[in-house]
């Protein structure tokens, strides 16, 4: 494991309306993370604590309180988000889908969604998120797609960091699912370039952000279609 950066996610995708029952998310959160801490102090381990909160972030406010009201449990507990626009967005019944939705969502809705847990002033991880749309893709698209999201995650505030797949073992026909497969994307399988060709300065370069459709950050879903504006 030399050099492999190593992370402990909590639990994974628990469904959010057990997040104010008894027992519920938030009580195991509040019993379970300081049961760890006592093995895994916060100055040597991050946890990741999944949220399924957006757009309300009530998850991220509950957390900044614990974090301030104790800060030798909850230190170093990270906001875990997963952000794909597959799974009912793009593939949504009845929408009709092309590579411009997808630089829309990332460089005008996704930004959106963050800023209700930046505003909360926490650290924050994607802790999933991929290339997949539901939709065959292409090298030239994933590549783009690619260098949008890493823009995002770069300059949003307290992103500490992000996940991608990185192998997925079964591939469906025409090698559907590659794009959920980062083994399968990078040299010497895939053409995806490094990180560091990217252009990650701000956020989404070369687009025009004043064309973005205008969203309510309290009110914006990680199923709300986007169009770029003429």
């Amino acid at each position: 494991t030399a050099g492999v950066v190593m992370g402990l996610d909590l639990i994974n995708e628990p469904d959010w309306s057990y997040w104010d029952s008894v027992p519920g998310i938030k009580d195991l959160y509040r019993t379970m993370i300081p049961e760890l801490r006592q093995l895994l102090p916060a100055s040597h381990y991050a946890f990741h604590a999944f949220f399924w909160d957006l757009p309300y972030a009530d998850g991220a406010r509950w957390l900044a309180s614990m974090q301030r009201s104790d800060p030798v449990n909850f230190g170093n507990v990270v906001y875990d988000l997963h952000l794909y626009h597959s799974f009912g967005d793009d593939n949504a019944a009845g929408r009709k889908w092309n590579r411009d939705v997808d630089s829309c969502k990332t460089c005008c809705r996704d930004p959106d969604i963050l800023a209700q847990v930046a505003a909360a002033n926490v650290s924050l991880a994607v802790g999933e998120y991929s290339l997949n749309t539901g939709f065959s893709g292409g090298p030239d698209f994933w590549k783009q797609y690619l260098s949008l999201q890493l823009s995002l995650w770069h300059n949003t505030k307290g992103v500490t960091g992000s996940f991608f797949w990185n192998h997925r073992i079964l591939l469906g026909s025409n090698g559907y699912f590659r794009e959920l497969s980062l083994l399968h994307l990078i040299a010497p399988e895939g053409k995806l370039p490094r990180v560091s060709e990217m252009d990650l300065s701000k956020v989404c370069p070369g687009y025009d952000l004043s064309k973005c459709p205008s969203y309510n950050p309290r009110l914006v879903g990680r199923k709300d279609a986007c169009q770029w504006q003429p």
